[in-house]
């Protein structure tokens, strides 16, 4: 879940947090006003032979392209690497990665204005970036681009070779545009994907880019900005809680009209509220307030601590780590989706609170690989065309898995991506009961407090491992 979630899908039409966006911005109609105006004064740019399913990635890619304008992004923090091992294999992941960072500092698109045959180039491979972003957004079944045929090819130069010519020419020429028209952003400071004090609280919220103390959302539309961009803008602006970004503008970048509309943040908050005494900061506190309702506080502490909030309902919904992070959704989480939360958490040493959710971890496989997984403790459970997960549990000890293309042949041995052992399994009661019990004692309950209680039980549990 996240932000875009609460304002967007349609299974969060009641969402508190969409209300309180909504009926405290009602007037949309000025500001999107604006937005057609400056839209209507450019001419659109639209390359031939692009159409369907090519805006939103091509959109996407242009996401990746702008930020190439500020400065040159480790891959490593990219969405897009999160699952690349899987979707190509871990070989033909690193060496796209490898090309891509060698590329991007031989032609430095964060310094000038790059010739068209660079575009091209940097277009190809921010399309296959943004086709490996789409499985992390929108799950397995946007895994493979139509353009790839039914098997990813095995290599960095296929895959850049397969993206489909117009879809890079349009690429290349948006990003130009936006280039000439904004030579002072190169190598400009500017914070890029940014994340806010309570973005957690919404389940994730990490916006465009912020330069020269304007939040920008980057709408890559042909005809129109509709009023729920205009409520994420100022969500982002609220989720802002200590004012870390100094926000004082809001805007809407247009790439496909090459141009822009921003506004001092006070002046729209009038304008969509209609009214001129509510300030930025009270508005922030209440909607932290609402954010935080249902029992969103967060946790101090060992980064590595996952909790769950909800416990004994069904479908598992919510996993939680101490450092904040968080993974959520209210329909139920799929096991692939619990294992890659983890997975992403591997070097640390990960621990639980009790052995009786590991199971409802894994609620989406199959009746026999439970079963299997009961008996023999491992089991091979496929989540995607081409990968699956190998796990082993020991009820009350620990769950491990890896992701792998293929079932490990028999007799095989499998290191393990990620490893989470039960704190409960070593201690009398769940970790939960201990915290709660330390707290009692020392009549605390601050973030501060509950970390040094985990960080003490975790010491005391590898002392007795």
């Amino acid at each position: 879940m996240s932000l875009t979630y609460h304002l967007k899908h349609k299974d969060f039409k009641d969402s508190p947090v969409r209300r309180f966006l909504r009926e405290a911005f009602r007037e949309t109609r000025p500001p999107l006003a604006d937005c057609r105006e400056a839209m209507r004064e450019s001419p659109l740019i639209l390359g031939e032979g692009v159409s369907g399913g090519a805006y939103s990635q091509i959109g996407t890619a242009i996401d990746y392209r702008i930020r190439y304008h500020f400065a040159i992004t480790p891959p490593s923090q990219f969405a897009a690497s999160f699952e690349a091992d899987t979707l190509l294999g871990s070989d033909c992941a690193a060496e796209f990665f490898e090309a891509l960072n060698r590329t991007v500092h031989e032609i430095a698109p964060h310094r000038r204005r790059l010739t068209d045959d660079e575009e091209q180039t940097l277009a190809r491979y921010c399309l296959i970036l943004a086709a490996l972003e789409a499985p992390y957004r929108a799950g397995a079944r946007a895994w493979p681009p139509g353009y790839f045929g039914d098997v990813p090819p095995s290599n960095a130069a296929d895959m850049l070779a397969a993206v489909p010519e117009d879809w890079a020419k349009d690429a290349a020429a948006l990003a130009a545009a936006c280039a000439e028209r904004y030579p002072s952003w190169h190598g400009a400071d500017a914070v890029l994907n940014p994340t806010f004090a309570g973005s957690l609280d919404v389940g994730g919220a990490d916006a465009d880019f912020i330069a020269d103390g304007c939040l920008w959302e980057i709408q890559t539309t042909k005809d129109r900005v509709r009023g729920t961009d205009l409520h994420q803008l100022l969500g982002y602006s609220l989720l802002d809680y200590d004012d870390e970004y100094a926000i004082d503008r809001v805007g809407v970048l247009l790439p496909r009209h090459n141009t822009r509309v921003s506004w001092p943040i006070g002046e729209l908050i009038a304008v969509m509220s209609g009214s001129d005494d509510l300030e930025l900061a009270d508005l922030r506190e209440r909607f932290r307030a609402v954010c935080e309702v249902g029992g969103r506080s967060r946790s101090g502490g060992a980064g590595n601590f996952i909790g769950l909030a909800g416990e004994g309902e069904q479908p598992y919904t919510r996993l939680v780590a101490s450092s904040g992070e968080r993974l959520e959704d209210e329909r139920g989480l799929s096991t692939h989706e619990v294992l890659m939360f983890l997975k992403r958490l591997r070097g640390e040493r990960v621990i639980y609170r009790g052995a009786r959710d590991f199971m409802r971890w894994l609620d989406d496989l199959h009746y026999e690989e439970k079963v299997r997984l009961i008996e023999t403790g491992e089991a091979w459970h496929r989540t995607h065309r081409n990968a699956g997960w190998y796990i082993r549990y020991a009820p009350g000890r620990l769950l491990t898995a890896r992701l792998l293309r293929d079932p490990p042949t028999e007799g095989s041995v499998v290191a393990a991506d990620l490893e989470v052992h039960d704190v409960g399994g070593y201690f009398n009661g769940t970790l939960a009961q201990a915290l709660a019990d330390w707290r009692l004692h020392n009549a605390v309950d601050s973030p501060e407090a509950t970390a040094r209680a985990v960080s003490d039980l975790m010491d005391r549990w590898w002392r007795a491992k």
